[in-house]
C-alpha cells in the first residue's frame, strides 16, 4: 500500500539537497514556488551561457560551456521532477483525510 507520508519524507530530503545547491533554505520551503527554485538554478550557470549565446565566447573552444549547460539541464530537470513528485504526495495526503 502506498504511504504518502513516507514518500513525502524521502522527497523532502531530496528537495532539501537541491535547495541547498541553489542557495535556498529548506526551512522556508512553504514560501518557494517552482519558479523561484528554477530561477536560482538557472542563475548558477547563467553568465558563461550568456557569453556563448551572445557570441562573445566560442563554445567549440570551451568545454566549460558544454559542461555547465549539461549540468544546468540536469539540475533543472531533477528539481522539476522532485517538485512534481512532492505535489503528488501532498495531494495524496490531502485526499486521504
Amino acid at each position: 500500500m502506498y504511504d504518502a507520508e513516507k514518500d513525502l519524507n524521502y522527497i523532502n530530503r531530496q528537495l532539501a539537497y537541491y535547495l541547498y545547491i541553489v542557495g535556498l533554505d529548506y526551512e522556508n520551503i512553504d514560501f518557494y514556488t517552482i519558479d523561484i527554485i528554477i530561477n536560482r538554478a538557472r542563475n548558477l550557470t547563467q553568465a558563461p551561457i550568456d557569453e556563448v549565446e551572445s557570441n562573445k565566447l566560442n563554445y567549440h573552444d570551451n568545454d566549460l560551456y558544454l559542461f555547465l549547460k549539461n549540468q544546468r539541464i540536469s539540475l533543472i530537470g531533477n528539481i522539476r521532477r522532485i517538485w512534481y513528485m512532492r505535489q503528488l504526495a501532498l495531494g495524496a495526503i490531502k485526499n486521504a483525510v
